[in-house]
């Protein structure tokens, strides 16, 4: 019996040894640490603006007018080596429909042809001769043509004026080019000159009578002239001007899209003279221009398209000309209304009737009386005799902001019977069968202009006549666009509000689309 306790206590304690030794040993391994190497991908225009690589290596490239060549570059980050002599580099690169090819540099240049579709796959890897070890990263680019569905937002930063442009506003992807033509790789083009000078942005869908497929144009106007472009190459072309505008060197103040009319685009000189354009190359002076008229408020129709009403200050009369063709002349509504010297004429735009009421109308005029300052809506249709006539219809008393108002707007078939209009922060809706302004969004920060995206059931767009876009400048002297969509009753649809931030103070903003109702 004694002998067994002795082989047992013998094993037991060799037994506690043996783990005894194990655990010391653990600490005793020789662990070798490897170079850990880390890598991310940039892409920029070569000598222009940098291409956004998202997270999933995807990256989506803009069509440009010119051959351009994008450069990707890795930055590269090491646990250990200081420099990069135990690195080798590899991209494996495959155009859509061709064989991959192999590039040993360490940074890719990719060429894309002007408008053209390109796409690629790449793997990029580096590997680390040291350890064998090596990284992988996929891309996968792509491009697209640029700037349909957009906002076009003349805005100037940091002392420079630029156009920004803000891509498919609509999308949870949408995309800001803050430098529209920095992105298309035209940062050296000539054209950036009339961007630092321009002073209006006029849109006009239909305008391009010679291109069928993309009628669309956008022009930039400054005091010294107009440029016409496509939105979608922002390749510009001097339009022609009246001879007495380029003889007399008279500046242009004021622009009028053809967003609601659609067949023509409107703009006006020093003097308060009118020239337009209905072939999208040329401007034409629209007569009397011996007799002297000053246009104090002009606006478009939708009624008949291609007609235009205004306010005149020499005349103190309403006047309209028919440009739907041929040669432009304006005419004059001599007529007593009852209070209208009283008033002063504060907009005009497109009427909010509907059926036989907005097709025989010039548009409506609202005013303001010079003592009450209450506002009173004037409308300017055809009468009984099939002759232009000014009917003084709604007396709305005062608005709410009083003074403070500063722009109107109507979207007639959208809202029947309704016109909005903003004072300081905030946008109101002022019903007209009785009066009543109701508060129906505020932005925060002062709204220095609001536009409709579309104005003419005819695009084939209805939601569209309910998307509003307003330049707002926030307290910190930031600006932003805001884009909101309103119901048919006219009120807020809360979860469609969109926010743009990042720009500098906004001179002017117009949507662009292409022209057919698929798109």
């Amino acid at each position: 019996m004694k002998k067994n306790i002795q082989i047992w206590l013998l094993a037991a304690l060799l037994l506690t040894g043996g783990l005894a030794g194990c655990y010391n040993d653990k600490g005793n391994y020789d662990y070798k640490e490897i170079n850990e190497v880390e890598c991310s991908i940039k892409a920029a225009i070569k000598g222009g603006n940098e291409i956004v690589i998202n997270e999933m290596g995807s990256s989506r490239c803009k069509q440009s007018p010119i051959d351009v060549v994008v450069v990707y570059t890795p930055v590269i980050s090491q646990t250990m080596a200081q420099n990069e002599e135990n690195l080798v580099y590899e991209w494996k690169v495959t155009k859509a429909g061709e064989k991959a090819v192999l590039i040993t540099d360490k940074v890719l240049e990719l060429e894309f042809p002007a408008n053209t579709a390109t796409s690629y796959s790449i793997v990029f890897s580096v590997t680390d001769e040291l350890t064998n070890v090596s990284f992988y990263k996929s891309l996968s680019i792509s491009t697209s043509q640029p700037y349909i569905n957009s906002w076009f937002v003349l805005n100037e930063k940091e002392g420079v004026q630029q156009l920004s442009v803000i891509e498919e506003p609509d999308s949870v992807n949408s995309i800001i080019s803050f430098d529209g033509y920095g992105d298309l790789g035209l940062s050296k083009s000539e054209d950036i000159k009339v961007i630092r000078d321009a002073t209006h942005l006029i849109y006009s869908p239909t305008l391009d009578r010679k291109n069928a497929v993309n009628p669309e144009i956008l022009q930039l106007m400054s005091k010294n002239g107009v440029w016409r472009t496509k939105p979608n190459t922002l390749s510009m072309t001097a339009m022609k001007l009246p001879s007495v505008v380029e003889a007399n060197k008279l500046s242009l103040v004021n622009g009028i899209d053809g967003s609601v009319a659609c067949l023509s685009t409107v703009i006006m000189d020093e003097r308060g003279q009118m020239h337009y354009c209905y072939d999208g190359e040329t401007y034409e002076m629209i007569e009397p221009y011996k007799t002297p008229y000053s246009t104090g408020v002009l606006g478009h129709n939708l009624g008949e398209s291609g007609q235009i009403a205004i306010w005149d200050n020499e005349e103190m009369a309403f006047g309209y000309a028919d440009i739907r063709g041929g040669k432009a002349e304006l005419n004059f509504i001599y007529q007593y209304v009852e209070g209208l010297n009283d008033t002063e004429i504060v907009w005009m735009g497109p009427e909010y009737g509907d059926g036989d009421e907005s097709k025989n109308s010039l548009g409506i005029a609202i005013a303001r009386h010079k003592d009450t300052q209450d506002y009173v809506v004037y409308h300017l249709g055809r009468n009984d005799d099939k002759e232009y006539a000014v009917t003084r219809s709604d007396a709305i008393g005062q608005l709410v902001g009083g003074n403070a108002v500063s722009q109107f707007a109507t979207a007639p078939y959208a809202f029947l019977q309704q016109f909005f209009y903003i004072s300081g922060s905030k946008l109101y809706r002022c019903n007209v069968s009785n009066g009543e302004s109701v508060e129906i969004y505020d932005a925060e920060g002062t709204i220095s202009k609001m536009k409709f995206r579309i104005l003419n059931e005819n695009i084939g767009r209805p939601h569209e006549m309910r998307m509003l876009g307003m330049a707002v400048e926030k307290e910190d002297g930031t600006w932003e666009l805001h884009q909101i969509e309103l119901t048919i009753a006219g009120d807020l649809k809360e979860d469609s509000v969109k926010k743009f931030a990042g720009f500098g103070a906004i001179k002017d903003f117009c949507f662009s689309f292409r022209n057919t109702a698929s798109n």
